[in-house]
């Protein structure tokens, strides 16, 4: 084989590992047990209310639909900052913004409602305020939660997961929760304590969440970044993004609530 011809064969090669690389689909993870905005079904798929829009996203974008996986919430942010995943949903906090940023506008927005004790004062119809509590809940790597609570001068209890806080609210350890209406319905039907918890209606607070993608991503993520971003935006002056979320909840909820079942 001749010097010219070997050259030729190595730039073929170098030209087919790159388109190879630049066509693989974007990877995206997921928390696999945060029922029902994202967990990991009986068959392994990644589901909920987050993963669906993601896909969704992804089509009126027009690109190729992403891989989506579902680890634990930890290992899904280390991913991210090492590059191995492209991006994930979520709040931009001060630590994630360090190896992520934003695409487009706010993903979808997490109103969270005050849960409380049910008792025979707090089932009337009596106006919610927050200054009548003063132990609150909050999970444990929930930095809006604790930016939440250090604006008002509370210092809350520590809980690992939705579960957790729950539970504490429930047995005295906590007086207040604030969480999406979603997981609420979903897990207090789970762990039995519909007699014993309630949420209120008011919204105490909105906590954004946006797709997110890793600085240390592969070369066409960018092109692909301001892809989505603008499908995002338009999705949402249309007024579409806000019914489709709508009914992604309700589909959500329903399939884990199903036949009462205790997981999705």
């Amino acid at each position: 084989m001749t010097r010219k011809c070997l050259r030729c064969l190595i730039v073929i090669s170098c030209l087919f590992l790159i388109s190879n690389a630049v066509s693989q689909p974007l990877k995206f993870g997921f928390n696999d047990q945060w029922y029902p905005l994202s967990y990991r079904s009986e068959t392994g798929a990644v589901a909920g209310v987050l993963p669906d829009l993601t896909r969704a996203l992804f089509q009126e974008a027009r690109l190729a639909e992403p891989t989506l996986v579902g680890l634990s919430w930890k290992r899904v942010q280390l991913d991210v900052e090492r590059g191995r995943l492209d991006g994930f949903i979520s709040f931009p906090s001060i630590a994630r913004k360090r190896y992520s940023q934003t695409v487009g506008p706010v993903f979808y927005s997490l109103r969270q409602r005050p849960i409380i004790y049910r008792s025979q004062d707090t089932a009337s119809h009596a106006p919610f305020k927050l200054e009548d509590y003063n132990n609150p809940c909050a999970l444990i790597g929930d930095g809006w939660s604790q930016e939440f609570y250090a604006e008002r001068n509370l210092t809350p209890v520590f809980g690992r997961d939705s579960k957790a806080c729950l539970r504490m609210v429930a047995g005295g350890r906590a007086d207040l929760f604030v969480h999406p209406a979603p997981i609420f319905k979903v897990l207090v039907n789970w762990l039995n304590l519909e007699d014993v918890l309630m949420q209120r209606d008011e919204i105490a607070g909105e906590m954004p969440f946006y797709l997110l993608m890793s600085t240390r991503n592969r070369p066409q993520v960018s092109a692909e970044s301001e892809q989505l971003g603008a499908a995002l935006l338009r999705l949402q002056r249309a007024g579409q993004w806000q019914k489709m979320l709508q009914e992604s909840e309700q589909r959500a909820i329903a399939r884990c609530l199903k036949d009462g079942q205790t997981t999705c």
